[in-house]
């Protein structure tokens, strides 16, 4: 006798852009390639995936989907996931179920802490504060300072002295 063998997933996601395991910070996709094994072939199947945030298991609400027929029962198939802007620094794990026609859970693969499911969102670049932007400006005299400028600062120091002239 003949025991069927419980169905399983397990998945490998990357960045679609090039391949790797980092998205970048202004927005990407995650393709999640999931290897299933113990499908029945001719079932119509529909692999239901969300985007985790760990290590805090966050759902944020970025969720893919494909159904598929498989003509065999052991394969592959990928899911997409897009990713926005305003997850930068984060790290994403893929949860993966496989539903049957019926909407039933045939298999899930929903580990948080596997490398193969997980891929991070560059940091953004940060940006210079005023109080760093102010250190360059440049003073009376610099090189960098050009005629026009200067003649506008002289003249700004000017109104500023008949200001105060006017108001004694």
């Amino acid at each position: 006798m003949t025991v069927a063998q419980a169905p399983k997933l397990a998945t490998s996601a990357a960045d679609q852009s090039d391949g790797d395991k980092t998205l970048d910070a202004r927005s990407g996709t995650v393709v999640d390639t999931v290897a299933y094994e113990g499908l029945t072939p001719g079932v119509e199947y529909t692999l239901k995936g969300e985007l985790v945030s760990s290590p805090d298991g966050e759902r944020i609400g970025i969720t893919g989907e494909v159904t598929f027929t498989p003509a065999q029962a052991d394969g592959t198939v990928e899911v997409t996931f897009e990713v926005p802007a305003g997850y930068d620094g984060r790290t994403l794990v893929v949860f993966e179920r496989a539903y049957d026609a019926d909407g039933v859970v045939a298999t899930h693969e929903e580990d948080p802490d596997d490398p193969a499911q997980t891929v991070t969102v560059a940091q953004a670049p940060k940006l210079a504060t005023s109080q760093k932007k102010s250190k360059n400006l440049p003073k009376m005299g610099d090189a960098s300072m050009t005629l026009g400028s200067e003649v506008l600062a002289l003249s700004g120091i000017a109104l500023l002295g008949l200001y105060h002239r006017i108001k004694e």
